[in-house]
């Protein structure tokens, strides 16, 4: 039987895709691309405990389907998770919306999410609001319905990140994490594992290691605090 790995903290950039063009956006220009299905696959079946996961993106619910396809995967291999936690812009939700499936899809995933996780004292959604999100939200959104939903409210200059469209603008740096020494795990759509959920798409393509490779530096890391 194949070595088996917990993750304290998954992040998942579940695609690149995003309504907007904020000018505090870490993570650079938007690009079309969403993360396929056998790149969570290969990291989860090695996984068999994940304390808390993380949907990010882009705009994470222009690609629930990745939501959901995580809850299957993790379903199937036996995966206990924890808690779960997404930061979205909820434009997707508005009545004006042009697809309403992906509305439908983005409820019955969150709805998924706390059904399956076993421990959602911690679990939330954080909605958008800041100064850089132009308050366009109505006050019906449907995804303020849940309990666990709540605006995340002002964000200060100086704690951007200074990468991707705040590069020069912010004075905080992050520093990728070439060690899993809290192993958080990050995810990309290209399939790529970082240490490093604060990364513009161009640091994360010179920093990134394979699926594979992450996996040996998670086992080796786990032996060592075993």
């Amino acid at each position: 039987m194949s070595e088996k790995i917990y993750l304290n903290d998954l992040v998942i950039e579940t695609t690149r895709r995003c309504q907007l063009q904020c000018e505090h956006c870490l993570r650079g220009d938007a690009e079309n691309v969403d993360i396929p299905t056998r790149y969570i696959r290969e990291l989860l079946k090695n996984v068999d405990y994940i304390g808390t996961i993380t949907f990010t993106g882009g705009e994470p619910f222009l690609n629930p389907q990745a939501i959901h396809n995580f809850i299957d995967i993790c379903k199937e291999y036996g995966i206990e998770v924890g808690s779960f936690y997404i930061a979205t812009n909820a434009l997707v939700f508005e009545e004006d919306q042009q697809h309403k499936e992906l509305s439908d899809a983005g409820l019955l995933a969150v709805i998924w999410l706390y059904s399956f996780c076993t421990d959602n004292e911690i679990s939330s959604v954080d909605i958008s609001t800041d100064q850089f999100h132009y308050g366009w939200l109505s006050e019906d959104n449907p995804l303020k319905i849940f309990s666990f939903v709540r605006d995340k409210g002002e964000i200060l200059y100086e704690n951007c990140i200074s990468e991707g469209r705040a590069e020069g603008f912010s004075n905080r740096f992050e520093t990728n994490k070439i060690e899993p020494d809290d192993l958080m795990v990050y995810l990309n759509t290209e399939g790529k594992i970082l240490w490093n959920c604060n990364l513009s798409y161009e640091t994360q393509r010179e920093h990134g290691v394979s699926i594979a490779q992450g996996l040996k530096i998670i086992k080796a890391a786990q032996r060592v605090t075993a």
